[in-house]
């Protein structure tokens, strides 16, 4: 058989089988994968290859964490992408004292997939979307939704007591989804994770809900834009602060008054907030990517003037224009490849109603008042 360069592995089983070539490997793992009728996980690797990981949860295992894909497992077995990709390990849990959710993935995600003669690759917009929101050099992401909204405490139950709000699932729903494109297995643990210095993260809501995004963005009465990462300083254009006027939506079943947020400048003046008295229409989600405390990490802090502006970050995996990401990566002066650090804006609007809330179902970048801004002067 030669060297042995490949294992596949069912460890409820106690099946640990290695092959000296990808093919006969690839054939096993199929095999085994058919042959699942509980809740196993079947595992197929390259020895040494430093993350080269294919998994495979079987029925009733997805179904047991069916809140983070709703994919079949015979969706997430493309032969063609196996080893032709860097395939993305994501495993959810428990984190800050199991208030939090954290996701963990490797480094790259699609291959190239061919396209009719004309037309425009759905692959580029998930690169784009994977470039510009998610990518980082960092072996590990965790991703931080919110749990201290003054309104109430969360209360969408995810695995092993993990809770959130709504708005803030739908777009952990959303990211789970864009991720499950590729091969992928979810798994659940039940220990508490403190977040790491050494991990990038993704943290969703402004700071008036999520302390993690109050300590870089601030909050919308204490707006920050100097940020210290490492030996670096960073400063912001633009950070969520308080605006003019009231509004109220349906959220969660009720209906909600509300002081106006704002998108503020470094001189605390409103630049843009949700327009018209009454019915709230529009909302703005605020993007910030800044490098991590320390290297090859990256934070990134998806942030709403209020809900509906959070839970549009859900259409940033999944309907939002390539055109808006062309247009984000022209202003950032983005090269593919590369790990963005930049401030943009996106306005939310066409709201409808779903699960008792107003929720947007378009997603565009703001290119005048408040244009993306790249970060410059890192090192």
């Amino acid at each position: 058989m030669g060297l042995e360069q490949w294992k596949v592995e069912v460890a409820e089983a106690e099946i640990e089988e290695s092959f000296g070539s990808e093919s006969e490997a690839t054939a096993r793992f199929e095999e085994l994968v058919a042959q699942r009728h509980d809740d196993e996980i079947v595992k197929l690797y390259q020895i040494g290859s430093g993350g080269m990981q294919i998994s495979h949860r079987t029925e009733r295992g997805r179904q047991k964490v069916s809140y983070a894909t709703h994919h079949k497992p015979d969706d997430l077995l493309d032969r063609r992408a196996f080893l032709t990709i860097f395939i993305w390990w994501a495993t959810w849990g428990l984190l800050d004292s199991g208030k939090n959710l954290s996701g963990v993935a490797w480094d790259k995600l699609f291959a190239p997939e061919p396209q009719p003669k004309g037309s425009l690759p759905d692959s580029e917009r998930r690169n784009l979307a994977f470039e510009q929101f998610l990518s980082s050099r960092a072996p590990q992401t965790e991703v931080i939704p919110p749990s201290n909204w003054i309104r109430r405490p969360p209360d969408i139950k995810l695995a092993s007591g993990v809770a959130t709000y709504g708005h803030e699932y739908a777009v952990l729903r959303s990211i789970t989804d864009f991720y499950s494109q590729a091969p992928i297995t979810w798994d659940r643990r039940s220990e508490a994770w403190l977040t790491h210095a050494n991990l990038s993260q993704v943290i969703l809501a402004s700071g008036n809900s999520n302390l993690a995004s109050a300590e870089i963005i601030g909050t919308s009465r204490e707006p920050r834009f100097t940020v210290k990462s490492g030996d670096s300083q960073i400063k912001l254009t633009y950070a969520v602060g308080t605006g003019h006027g009231k509004l109220k939506r349906l959220q969660y079943g009720e209906e909600m008054p509300f002081n106006k947020n704002s998108i503020c400048g470094t001189d605390g003046r409103a630049l843009l907030q949700a327009e018209g008295e009454g019915d709230q229409t529009d909302d703005y989600l605020l993007v910030t990517r800044i490098p991590g405390r320390v290297p090859n990490t990256v934070l990134t802090i998806l942030a709403g003037l209020h809900g509906p502006g959070t839970r549009s970050a859900e259409l940033l995996f999944q309907t939002i224009a390539a055109r808006e990401l062309r247009e984000l990566a022209d202003r950032i002066e983005h090269k593919s490849g590369a790990v963005p650090f930049f401030q943009a804006v996106f306005r939310a609007s066409r709201f409808i109603e779903a699960d008792g809330s107003k929720v947007p179902t378009e997603l565009e970048l703001v290119t005048d008042i408040c244009p993306p801004v790249r970060i410059e002067g890192l090192g």
